[in-house]
């Protein structure tokens, strides 16, 4: 029996050893995400819609803040991606408190949050480790704000995906940061993300930030990755290692098309522009596609008649907005003597029958004693252009403007009764107008913003405008707000204009058509919504100028998550009533003009 001792012995050494290392092996790292508390993500979820922004192509990567004020920030970027396939975040931060051993540390740590534990993906972490780029400290992690901060979010967003934090100390060499580089290349596959969790600029005023993040944005968005790297990380980008790490790898992805979402402060975000210490914060996207909204793509030139053709993929939406509409004066006169209503839209009604809905600013009163003349500024139209509006598939009125009170509350009745009897739907008057394309609700609202206030024309008063977007948010899909505004005979909008439309969309409209310029103007995104400040003329008389015969006829496409191309076709005024097609170079000065003047509104709302 004694010669059996010392072989038990060592088999007991033996299983201790492995029930040891099996203890060892599956042991759970906890890190804490520190919020559990529901009410102030529901909040988040609810302001970060004002910050979700649409794109087209494949997100690879993305910067966003980690300061909690910026919540809906977060909450916005992560809801705009929310559909895409994601199984791994790779989430890079900086290491706040310069601590432990390695400049480049990763865990293999599950972060408990309020929607369920988010687990490291631990064999790519592993492998980071093999490619000695990262290497795991446990400690790092359990105040380090960069990470915990957004854990939350990526667990409600991509909850069956994993994590890779990764936290860089300030003054990383570029080689280090390098290989770490090629280690995330390799390791990111068509279903990562790689995100860098980062502030801007600090204790500065607000004004200072906004000079700074002027220097910052440019230099990320042209990939200029030295300057980024040498940035100061105080002044501009709270973490230039892994904003350079960052951009390296969207590089070798070929995701070089940044799109920024949205670029503020913490004393914009407050209300308090006064405080002399501000954080500043920017959500941004790198794709492979160039966003349909862009500046260099929505004013290519589109061939009229194949824009004319019906869209027929019954998840996307239409709806077309046109340019003024004034049935008086020689557009009424012309009509009358034709016995033809439907003149004015003959050229152009197949385009607008492509659409889901037509949308029309409707600049005139339509009453029974309309006398036809060829001047004057009372405007009327025969009731019989209800007619035409009819053949050309109008949906929406506004009567929101300076001319359909012209003939008073009576006027306004008759106008608002004659259109609604025709099953067009009306707004402007201080009533929404709800209508649904397929399993979607679309609310429309219109304001006036030129002249004094009329009964029965709802007037651009801000309190009362944003109070009606929430109520109709509320009750629809999306919120189009339609505004008669500017200064007529301007190709740039003024900054009324500008900040009638942010107000806007601060509350919840998600897009914006103005009119009244009898010009073309240009657009504007904003916080991931789009405003076009003016369609120019459609149907009216002003055969004076060039730029009063022209207009353009937008075309807004949208699906269940908002608004996703925007195409504009030039039209050009004949016989002091009768919009056409432009032809091809016609159309190319109109849209240049467009283009150039959305450069300056660029500029203006900086």
């Amino acid at each position: 029996m004694r010669r059996y001792i010392p072989l038990l012995i060592i088999l007991c050494v033996v299983i201790g050893g492995v029930l040891f290392e099996s203890k060892r092996s599956y042991s759970r790292i906890e890190h804490s995400s520190h919020l559990f508390d529901p009410a102030f993500f529901n909040q988040a979820y609810d302001k970060g819609q004002q910050y979700k922004e649409v794109v087209n192509g494949q997100i690879f990567g993305g910067i966003i803040p980690h300061h909690l004020l910026a919540a809906p920030l977060i909450a916005g970027f992560f809801e705009g991606m929310a559909n895409q396939k994601v199984t791994t975040v790779i989430l890079l931060s900086p290491n706040h408190h310069g601590v432990g051993k390695y400049n480049i540390a990763s865990s293999k740590g599950v972060w408990t949050t309020i929607f369920g534990d988010l687990e490291t993906d631990t064999s790519k972490v592993i492998q980071l480790e093999n490619y000695k780029a990262a290497f795991v400290t446990e400690d790092v992690f359990d105040t380090e704000h960069g990470i915990y901060g957004i854990t939350p979010f990526i667990k409600k967003t991509f909850p069956n995906a994993k994590m890779i934090p990764i936290v860089i100390k300030g003054g990383t060499p570029k080689q280090e940061c390098d290989k770490l580089v090629q280690a995330l290349n390799n390791l990111a596959d068509n279903q990562t993300i790689i995100l860098v969790s980062s502030d801007f600029s600090h204790y500065l005023t607000s004004d200072q930030a906004d000079i700074h993040d002027k220097e910052s944005i440019p230099a990320i968005e042209s990939f200029d990755t030295d300057k980024v790297f040498n940035i100061d990380y105080e002044k501009n980008i709270d973490s230039p290692e892994s904003v350079y790490t960052l951009l390296k790898v969207m590089q070798l992805k070929k995701a070089t098309v940044p799109i920024l979402i949205e670029n503020t402060n913490s004393a914009k975000l407050t209300g308090h522009p006064e405080v002399q210490s501000t954080t500043s914060y920017l959500t941004m996207y790198f794709t492979n596609q160039k966003n349909s909204l862009s500046i260099d793509l929505i004013f290519d030139y589109v061939d009229p008649e194949q824009a004319s053709k019906k869209n027929t993929n019954p998840e996307e939406y239409t709806i077309i907005a046109t340019g003024d509409v004034i049935p008086a004066r020689s557009v009424n006169s012309k009509a009358v003597r034709l016995n033809d209503f439907n003149y004015p839209f003959e050229k152009t009604v197949n385009f607008l029958k492509s659409a889901d809905a037509v949308f029309i600013n409707l600049e005139s009163p339509l009453i029974p004693s309309c006398k036809p003349t060829l001047e004057g500024m009372i405007f009327c139209g025969d009731e019989r252009s209800v007619r035409g509006f009819v053949y050309a598939g109008v949906t929406v009125a506004s009567i929101a403007n300076n001319h359909a009170g012209n003939y008073g509350i009576d006027g306004v009745n008759s106008t608002v009764s004659l259109l609604k009897k025709n099953n067009i739907h009306v707004t402007g008057n201080g009533e929404p107008a709800e209508i649904t394309i397929r399993d979607k609700k679309f609310g429309f609202l219109g304001y006036n913003d030129i002249g004094s206030k009329e009964p029965g024309i709802a007037w651009a008063d801000l309190p009362q405008l944003q109070q009606d977007i929430q109520k109709l948010k509320k009750q629809v899909d999306f919120v189009i707000v339609s505004f008669h505004w500017g200064v007529e005979y301007t190709s740039t909008p003024n900054t009324v204009q500008i900040d009638l439309a942010h107000a806007a969309i601060d509350v919840g409209a998600d897009l914006i058509i103005g009119n009244h310029p009898h010009w073309v103007q240009g657009v504007e995104q904003y916080k991931g919504k789009f405003i076009t400040y003016a369609h120019g003329n459609y149907v009216f008389d002003q055969m004076w100028s060039q730029e009063t015969r022209e207009g353009v006829l937008g075309k807004y496409t949208f699906n269940s998550r908002g608004l996703i191309n925007v195409e504009f076709i030039p039209v050009i005024i004949d016989d002091y009533s009768q919009p056409r097609f432009a032809n091809k170079t016609e159309a190319t000065k109109i849209l240049v003009r467009m283009k150039e003047s959305s450069k300056q509104i660029s500029a203006l709302a900086l």
